[in-house]
């Protein structure tokens, strides 16, 4: 049990450290990706 809890603990941390730039990634692509589409759908109609 001590030996899988120990393993998460440097996972988590980095986690921890790295979740700003995580979020940022996603939350940049997804705009992207949302003005895309709507650039495409004004084309379309």
């Amino acid at each position: 049990m001590a030996g899988p809890t120990a393993a998460s603990v440097p996972v988590l941390i980095l986690y921890i450290f790295v979740q700003r730039y995580v979020i940022e990634g996603v939350a940049r692509s997804g705009i992207k990706t949302l003005i895309q589409f709507r650039e495409d759908s004004a084309r379309a109609s």
